[in-house]
């Protein structure tokens, strides 16, 4: 199991906002049926098919990231995907683990994305490293009466096996309820944690939203090139 270090979002520049405020994506998987990730949906199931590389087959797909969605890539932790338009990356939160992207408040149209890799940890895929990685998160600074609201269930992103779930907690220092979705796999020899939340005036999205991340992420990325090609 990896170590979450406490979480603290900074204050990057203003988000741009999604057509009607509504992300939508559709993954096509090898070449025969479409995967449409909707946004109402609590647990969007996504087990995209993988490529012979081993990268997610979000490359070469037919994906619609919604409107104003960026290409985000980190080479640290070999990571890419199409991020939401809402997000930007915050730098003073990234380290050689963690790849760390937010909204410009932690009051109105908050949004955080947190992507952490811990090379050589075993056992990602089990629900057990779930629980014990959202136990980590729930004791940050800025985190109070974390609740689990949704338990761990298989979750396959790419080529790797792991667990999805969802939370809720309170910001300790203004008593905002925040609502999130986190997915803890074994990605090679490698444990990964992708966990991404958000203020209750965002909740419409956050399915959609993270619906992209885990659909379009490149774990073996080494560059930020390769969409469409």
């Amino acid at each position: 199991m990896g170590v979450l270090p406490t979480q603290n979002p900074a204050v990057p520049p203003a988000p741009i906002p999604t057509p009607n405020g509504v992300a939508t994506l559709t993954v096509v998987v090898g070449a025969t049926r479409s995967v449409p990730i909707s946004t109402t949906a609590r647990l969007p199931t996504i087990n995209v098919a993988a490529v012979a590389s081993g990268v997610s087959a979000g490359y070469g797909s037919d994906i619609q990231p919604a409107y104003g969605s960026w290409v985000a890539f980190y080479p640290l932790i070999h990571v890419r995907f199409f991020a939401p338009p809402s997000l930007v990356e915050d730098p003073e939160h990234n380290s050689p683990n963690r790849f760390a992207l937010s909204s410009p408040s932690n009051v109105f149209d908050f949004e955080a994305l947190d992507i952490y890799r811990f090379p050589g940890a075993r056992g990602g895929d089990y629900a057990s490293t779930w629980q014990s990685e959202m136990n980590t998160f729930g004791k940050g600074d800025n985190i109070t009466s974390l609740v689990v609201t949704s338990a761990p269930q298989q979750q396959q992103v790419g080529a790797y096996q792991g667990n999805i779930g969802q939370f809720h907690y309170y910001q300790r220092d203004n008593g905002l309820q925040i609502s999130g979705t986190t997915w803890v796999g074994q990605v090679g020899g490698d444990e990964a944690v992708i966990i991404y939340r958000c203020s209750p005036d965002r909740e419409g999205v956050l399915d959609g939203e993270f619906g992209q991340v885990i659909a379009t992420i490149d774990f073996g990325a080494t560059d930020s090139f390769g969409y469409g090609g």
